[in-house]
């Protein structure tokens, strides 16, 4: 209450002095706010008025608009898109007018870290050809692995193996801090051990970064189908002013990284095997290449141990 009279104070005296009333201005615009309830915040100087409100949208969606262009146009930002839901609510629903549900798609830029050079991307078609001659088919094998294959695999890793002067391998090293870690905060009869549990060695750390990302503009798209997806990229490589097939900045020769959900993945695999017999890289989708995160990627092997350990002994 403080700070909202003190920011109603200077903008009586100034009336440049308007962070607080823009900032709260967007928050009423992004929330549907009606218009007569903004121009009562306007009469008791809280908020801006809607034009002003409108003319600073223009101005930041412009802003929006360069940057996108500058990321995308680096060949070095991955792109990530999903749907969201809205429940466009009427204040007095009719037969005529009923509240309207509807599921655009999102979309944003994610600089891709210590990625300086867009050449190292420059591979998208010895990948396609490797695919196409499935050279990478033919390097997996036909059959279904074993215990003794993952056996070898172990064999092979150092992070298993034993190193001289130790009892116990790096792995299984950290296997005991956690269990020793579990047995003194989750147990009460271990609480004066908890000072001897030191931090766990730290292995192949991921150094923290600051990641700045740029929203996209929403689509009225819902990719829920392989058209719809279509669209979807069609309209992003638009938005960084890469889309078009005579512009020359952009090189089919790199690959463009997609992040989303399981969906997103099994429609682009569609898309791709689909538009294999188009006669250009880009009505190909040559350059499309998708990358799980990591929580899809944590729901995966959650998952691949259930279905091995805990499914199998359920049935």
């Amino acid at each position: 209450k403080i700070v909202m009279c003190a920011c109603i104070f200077a903008q009586s005296s100034n009336e440049h002095c308007n962070t607080f009333q823009c900032i709260f201005g967007i928050f009423l615009h992004s929330t549907g706010t009606l218009q007569r309830v903004i121009d009562a915040r306007v009469h008791a100087s809280v908020s801006i008025s809607t034009q002003s409100i409108t003319t600073v949208m223009r101005s930041l969606s412009k802003e929006a608009n360069v940057q996108i262009k500058q990321a995308v146009q680096t060949l070095t930002t991955a792109l990530a898109y999903n749907n969201f839901d809205i429940d466009l609510k009427t204040t007095q629903p009719t037969i005529e007018h009923q509240s309207q549900f509807i599921s655009p798609t999102s979309a944003t830029t994610i600089p891709l870290y210590g990625v300086n050079n867009p050449v190292v991307l420059c591979c998208s078609h010895e990948i396609w050809q490797n695919e196409s001659s499935g050279i990478v088919r033919e390097s997996l094998p036909s059959e279904k692995l074993m215990a003794k294959d993952l056996h070898i695999f172990h064999q092979e890793n150092s992070y298993g193996t034993i190193l001289p002067g130790k009892h116990l391998s790096p792995c299984e090293e950290n296997l005991a801090w956690h269990v020793c870690d579990i047995l003194l905060n989750h147990s009460k009869h271990f609480d004066f051990l908890k000072h001897h549990n030191d931090n766990p060695v730290v292995i192949n750390a991921i150094p923290l970064h600051k990641t700045t990302q740029i929203p996209c503009r929403a689509m009225p798209i819902k990719q829920s189908t392989t058209d719809e997806n279509i669209m979807v990229i069609d309209i992003l490589l638009r938005q960084g002013v890469i889309g078009e097939w005579e512009d020359i900045r952009f090189d089919l020769q790199y690959v463009l990284l997609i992040h989303g959900d399981f969906l997103t993945k099994e429609q682009l695999d569609v898309i791709i095997k689909s538009q294999h017999i188009e006669d250009t890289p880009k009505h190909c989708f040559q350059h499309i290449m998708f990358v799980p995160g990591l929580f899809h990627f944590k729901i995966v092997c959650a998952d691949a141990l259930w279905h091995t350990w805990i499914q199998p002994q359920a049935g």
